[in-house]
């Protein structure tokens, strides 16, 4: 986004704080007190969409996914490093919709 992270910490927060306190309370999920992202995921029963560009440098997607691959997606957007979504490429808009579709039910 070309801003600092402290920035960008001040400009999300509004909406992070209140997500993960929605997840706590609504799944009993602690994404705070998650160790690392694999120890958060692999209790997980909610479903979880991963997207990754297939160039990114910390492919870290794969390893999420294979700690609880019952409820966790993957979808690599072909060709394209951390900065996968851009209204270049809208597979990724139409592969996202699709999958939440398939989960409305959840």
């Amino acid at each position: 986004m070309g801003i600092s992270e402290r920035t960008a910490k001040l400009l999300w927060w509004p909406v992070i704080e209140p997500l993960f306190l929605w997840l706590r309370f609504h799944y009993g999920f602690d994404l705070k007190g998650a160790l690392d992202g694999v120890t958060a995921i692999r209790g997980s029963q909610v479903a979880v969409l991963l997207i990754q560009g297939s160039a990114d440098r910390l492919p870290v997607a794969e390893r999420l996914r294979d700690a609880n691959p019952q409820h966790t997606d993957l979808f690599v957007v072909p060709g394209v490093d951390h900065d996968w979504f851009n209204l270049d490429r809208p597979e990724v808009m139409t592969r996202t919709l699709a999958w939440f579709d398939g989960h409305a039910g959840f």
